[in-house]
């Protein structure tokens, strides 16, 4: 995707429903913090290509071994942990 000043930028993951991009995805790897997934990645997209967050629904952010979701408009503090990785974990609330 291009921005309005020529960038390029390639997102992780972009969830498409009947077109409309509603889910962003950023993955980091497992020594990178979430904080560092939102701060340097996902803020940069929000300003380099705002048009891929019209329609968005919903954030995650996740390191192989933890998680996060939140929306285009939450700080980073107000992002939930996600409830499990894998399917046979019960979970924490």
């Amino acid at each position: 995707m291009s921005g309005p000043n020529g960038h390029r930028r390639r997102p992780d993951i972009v969830g498409f429903v009947d077109g409309l991009p509603l889910m962003f995805v950023e993955l980091k790897r497992p020594d990178k913090s979430l904080r560092r997934a939102y701060d340097d990645n996902f803020k940069d997209y929000m300003d380099t290509i705002p048009h891929l967050f019209h329609f968005n629904a919903f954030v995650v952010l996740g390191n192989g071994i933890e998680a996060k979701v939140g929306s285009i408009s939450a700080k980073y503090e107000h992002f939930i942990d996600w409830k499990r990785l894998a399917e046979g974990e019960k979970g924490v609330v």
